[in-house]
């Protein structure tokens, strides 16, 4: 049997069982991560389970360890969907929720659970999560095995999967199951598919703010600084402006996009960060067409970026309200958290980045210590925009912070021009569970949480581990 085959027969069997529980009037739990892909996961699927005329309660939280399970476990709930996290915790999660739960989940699986009949992961059946399909994708899949008309929340998989940075194809193209999930959206009418420029603000933006808003990549003296991109594009020779009114990157024709390009090579600083900064600038887009083509959600990676703001920023609940459908009060509360979110991100890395004692070399590893300044629902997206930067190209990218309860948690990014064969998250479940933590990711991103005591011992296991690959 094919992989794909095997995949949908278990995507098959969890459906029964998801339906069986609504049929029954259970009390259904979804319980999922904080981030995009988590947020949409557990979006589509309280959606799904609605239109099987059902309820279940939705909960978003930022760890999934003992506490937080043996907390779910007494509050009275029938079953539980676990979205976008507890890969290495079906143990746990037996000894806390019983036997009446399933898992929906892309991160890397110990070869323990590769046989769990009531999880939904990826790798089980030999796709790359990290690549291939995220926890949204797998989620979709389910909620249209519930039902074909669920084929109109594709393009909540599609934001999840860019939101996790799966646009890893030539061109910044999505590949594999996730492919097939943006042809679904593509053929629901709620997605749009071109080749243009990938900048935050396309469609919504001046010209040169969205050049200013680019942190994926990010390009010297030009990300952040409005005023430095506005003289750049001048230079240049492009026309801003329209009869008084600032154009946006959308507006431009193929050939004022090439002077886009041309303004931006001068601030590279090597042959190697200009190929790949240049290549990361052009690509795929995916505009959601049924969306208010003047708002920052008509673009599936501004709509991924603005799920991750309320996430992190404590306020999933107006996430989870949006990808439900609420385009009023929440989509003006999830832009001024969005505004909080990026400004939050200019301080860490503001009060970091140059700072002395703030960034220890590691050789293959770069540390950037963020106790006392970034909070720890924050430290990936921290991490995200620093292995963005060309301080630290060629390396892996290590943000750390300490919680009030004497914990830290620690995010890893592969930089674009980290070349060796180092699976991340194979190495932070190993490294967290002999500091006695939690850790596990994908190939070139993880994130684990250990006691605070523990850390050196971390970074210790963490580094020779690094520094011993050829």
């Amino acid at each position: 049997m094919e992989k794909l085959d095997k995949l949908l027969k278990r995507v098959g069997e969890l459906e029964e069982t998801i339906i069986r529980q609504t049929q029954d009037n259970k009390n259904i739990i979804i319980i999922s991560h904080l981030d995009a892909d988590g947020i949409t996961s557990a979006s589509i699927v309280a959606k799904a389970i609605m239109r099987s005329r059902a309820r279940a309660t939705v909960r978003i939280v930022s760890d999934l360890d003992k506490s937080v399970l043996d907390a779910l476990g007494q509050a009275g709930f029938d079953f539980y969907v676990v979205c976008d996290m507890g890969s290495g915790l079906a143990e746990q999660m037996d000894a806390s929720l019983g036997s009446e739960w399933v898992g929906i989940d892309h991160h890397q699986i110990p070869d323990n659970e590769m046989d769990r009949s009531n999880v939904l992961n990826a790798w089980q059946f030999g796709y790359d999560g990290g690549v291939e399909i995220c926890s949204a994708g797998l989620a979709y899949l389910l909620a249209h095995n519930m039902n074909e008309n669920n084929i109109d929340l594709a393009w909540l998989a599609v934001v999840a999967a860019v939101a996790d940075r799966q646009d890893q194809g030539k061109g910044r193209r999505l590949v594999e199951l996730n492919r097939k999930i943006v042809e679904d959206a593509e053929k629901a009418g709620t997605l749009e598919v071109a080749d243009d420029l990938i900048f935050y603000g396309r469609g919504t933006k001046p010209i040169h703010e969205a050049l200013a808003s680019s942190s994926s990549p990010f390009i010297p003296s030009l990300s952040g600084n409005k005023d430095a991109a506005l003289a750049a594009l001048t230079s240049a020779g492009l026309d801003l402006q329209d009869n008084g009114r600032w154009r946006s990157v959308s507006e431009l024709s193929i050939e004022e996009k090439r002077k886009v390009v041309e303004a931006v090579i001068p601030y590279l600083t090597s042959s190697q960060e200009k190929d790949v900064i240049i290549e990361e600038m052009i690509g795929e887009v995916y505009t959601l067409s049924r969306e208010d083509q003047h708002s920052q959600l008509s673009d599936a990676r501004e709509f991924a970026t603005l799920l991750n703001s309320c996430g992190r920023m404590k306020k999933a609940g107006i996430g989870i309200s949006i990808c439900m459908g609420n385009r009023g009060g929440s989509l003006g509360e999830a832009e001024r958290i969005l505004l909080d979110y990026r400004r939050a991100l200019g301080n860490y890395i503001r009060s970091t980045v140059g700072v002395e004692g703030k960034v220890i070399e590691g050789g293959r590893f770069a540390l950037v210590v963020g106790d006392g300044i970034v909070d720890e629902d924050m430290v990936g997206s921290f991490t995200s925009v620093l292995s963005s930067m060309s301080n630290f190209e060629g390396k892996i990218v290590l943000g750390k912070t300490t919680n009030k309860e004497n914990v830290v948690k620690i995010s890893a990014r592969k930089t674009r021009t980290y070349d060796q064969p180092v699976n991340l998250g194979l190495f932070f479940r190993e490294a967290a569970t002999t500091c006695k933590g939690q850790g596990g990711g994908h190939d070139s991103a993880a994130g684990a949480k250990i006691p605070s005591s523990n850390f050196q011992q971390f970074l210790k296991i963490l580094g020779q581990k690094l520094n011993r690959v050829p």
